[in-house]
């Protein structure tokens, strides 16, 4: 089980990504997207979801440790 405070900590840290990222990141990540297929989603490139991931994952890390 997830700890309350943990779990607000986390949807703060998602609302402080752009959409963009955060999409990115939950469709990949979360849904389990590929990048090709986000991409497609969201009409941009794959290596334009990618990208925008591992800056999502950065921020992320940033936000919660």
């Amino acid at each position: 089980m997830i700890p309350t405070d943990w779990k607000l900590d986390l949807e703060d840290a998602l609302e402080r990504l752009t959409e963009k990222q955060r999409w990115a990141l939950l469709l990949v990540c979360y849904l389990g997207y590929t990048q090709e297929e986000a991409g497609e989603m969201c009409g941009v490139s794959q290596r334009a979801v990618g990208r925008r991931v591992e800056r999502a994952t950065e921020k992320m890390r940033e936000y919660l440790i």
